[in-house]
């Protein structure tokens, strides 16, 4: 049972945008309207700014290696498989949100 709640929750914080979260939040911009229309760290920091665009790269690193930290963390045997870790890379591929 607890395996299921890491998957799921390993897919919903893979799937979370953080640049259409930070430039809506904080700067009123949708980033898929304006600039490039992408939602990555260099469209936030040409239409919000250096900082907000530094934000979204540091978000978007942490949540890469927070999938890599669970599944070393997670698994003793160092398996390169650990169940929560492709839910993550397809939550970041194929969002729910």
């Amino acid at each position: 049972m607890l395996e299921v709640l890491w998957i799921a929750l390993a897919y919903v914080l893979g799937s979370v945008p953080w640049g259409l979260v930070i430039a809506k939040t904080f700067c009123r911009i949708d980033p898929r309207e304006s600039g490039s229309r992408n939602t990555g760290a260099t469209n936030v920091a040409r239409l919000c700014g250096f900082g907000w665009g530094v934000a979204t790269l540091a978000c978007d690193v942490c949540k890469g290696l927070c999938r890599s930290g669970w599944r070393f963390a997670s698994m003793p045997r160092r398996s390169l498989s650990a169940p929560w870790a492709w839910p993550a890379c397809w939550g970041m591929f194929f969002p729910a949100l």
